[in-house]
């Protein structure tokens, strides 16, 4: 498990997603502490050509989240699938007579 916290570096910035769209105005208050989270991971490998990974964040609201909007603690939960296809390597053919 890992703790993170969050606060703006200024009081001016907001919230962006990942597309890069504003999810909070910076300029509604002067608050900068947006919150912390405490996330836990599970990796586990079965064999060479899978993964599977789980992982599970809390999220906890800031002052800053509070006074912008709604304000609920939220959580997140990641599910990971992989498999890994290798190249075959083709063995030469064998060519001669009998």
């Amino acid at each position: 498990m890992r703790p993170r916290d969050g606060v703006r570096e200024k009081a001016h910035y907001g919230i962006y997603g990942p597309s890069g769209n504003i999810l909070r105005q910076g300029t509604a208050t002067d608050e900068r502490y947006v919150g912390w989270a405490v996330s836990a991971s599970l990796d586990w490998n079965p064999n060479r050509f899978g993964f599977f990974g789980l992982v599970y964040t809390h999220a906890f609201a800031g002052a800053f989240i509070e006074k912008t909007g709604p304000s609920e603690d939220i959580d997140f939960v990641e599910v990971t699938f992989r498999v890994r296809f290798w190249p075959v390597r083709l063995m030469p053919s064998r060519t001669g007579s009998n």
